[in-house]
């Protein structure tokens, strides 16, 4: 081949083959740019799902906590509770790693207890009788998840059985 006719065989070349690596590489990012952003999406769904599960735990402690803590609160010979002059008593958090626990024991008043088919009472203390009253409380334990908005809160009633010659109080 001449010179001349290799010179006009490049003018007449138009960049196809640039075209289509170029389209190709596009096409490539934009599968790749997908990927990434489904993997992150995923990546924090995971990561919710955990700190729920952490705050579901941590709630379940801090209402057990609570519950320890209301057993000394309590007394089961007058209902009494120590609540320092307020129906509510609120702990006061406590921390466990990123997790904040709370917990909280409110007095709800006077009632009739459940009758007891499987306990034995004598007759002064039946329900009938009218010598049994119940002092009844809701006893709150919750966490958060600290520097995020995921929370749990779980609540339990207890009723704790009292002679009626006791005066119940509520302070």
């Amino acid at each position: 081949m001449s010179e001349a006719s290799v010179k006009s065989l490049s003018f007449h070349q138009s960049g196809a083959t640039l075209l289509w690596a170029l389209g190709v590489l596009l096409v490539m990012s934009i599968v790749t740019i997908s990927a990434s952003r489904s993997s992150s999406l995923s990546v924090r769904i995971a990561h919710n799902g955990v700190l729920q599960k952490s705050a579901y735990q941590g709630a379940e402690s801090a209402l057990t906590k609570t519950l320890e803590r209301s057993k000394m609160l309590i007394t089961s010979d007058t209902g009494t509770a120590n609540t320092d002059g307020n129906k509510v008593k609120t702990f006061s958090a406590t921390s466990l790693g990123n997790l904040s626990l709370q917990g909280s024991i409110e007095a709800l008043g006077a009632s009739d207890c459940p009758q007891l088919s499987t306990v034995a009472m004598s007759t002064e203390l039946s329900r009938d009788s009218g010598g049994v009253t119940c002092a009844a409380y809701r006893v709150t334990g919750g966490a958060v998840v600290n520097g995020t908005a995921v929370r749990d809160s779980h609540v339990v009633g207890v009723k704790i059985f009292i002679p009626s010659k006791e005066v119940v109080e509520f302070k």
